[in-house]
């Protein structure tokens, strides 16, 4: 079973008490959609569902790279999936910890209700990821937020992955798949 729908089942199960989860099959053999990016001296990739799609309706940030959203489910569905790739330069050195510390400082003073909900380490195609999952309020809906940071060199790469809070065991599915395609590439092949 792959490194991060079993820890998508294990948040679910902690914070729900659901004893099982829907299993997606095959991520691999699912369709859908590359998005590379590449700097100077980075390069990534990660395949996106086929019901999602580049872009959405808020502006990336300066940061961002990569932003795709998958629309609302349904009536009570009231915000749009969004999956985004953040990078940032860092000190050389710099520790996912110290990485987290200072996000978390300015998300604590910027969101309202921000709660970490759990934290942790998990292994994915080679690359060490730090974990959180988050919640807090936008315009009176709760969101629930999947965060995961790896260090390179000196950049931050931070993936989230952000859904209405009764939406996300329904929208894990495609975050895990995402986060399970991402992968860090040569320069030259991204090009």
């Amino acid at each position: 079973m792959k490194t991060i729908l079993v820890f998508f089942a294990t948040i679910l199960s902690l914070l729900s008490g659901c004893s099982a989860l829907r299993k997606k099959e095959a991520v691999e053999e699912s369709p859908g959609f590359p998005a590379k990016h590449a700097g100077a001296d980075y390069a990534f990739e990660m395949k996106f569902p086929p019901t999602w799609k580049l872009g959405g309706k808020r502006s990336m940030t300066p940061d961002e790279v990569i932003l795709a959203t998958r629309p609302p489910n349904g009536a009570h569905d009231f915000f749009e999936e969004e999956a985004s790739v953040r990078i940032e330069r860092i000190r050389q050195n710099t520790k996912s910890e110290e990485f987290f510390a200072t996000d978390m400082k300015f998300a604590r003073e910027l969101l309202s209700g921000f709660e970490l909900l759990r934290g942790g380490w998990l292994k994915s195609n080679g690359i060490n990821w730090r974990w959180e999952l988050v919640s807090y309020t936008i315009r009176a809906v709760k969101v629930k937020v999947f965060r995961l940071v790896a260090i390179r060199d000196d950049r931050a790469y931070l993936l989230s992955f952000r859904c209405q809070a009764d939406q996300f065991e329904e929208a894990q599915e495609d975050f895990s798949a995402i986060a399970e395609s991402f992968r860090f590439t040569s320069v030259t092949a991204a090009k």
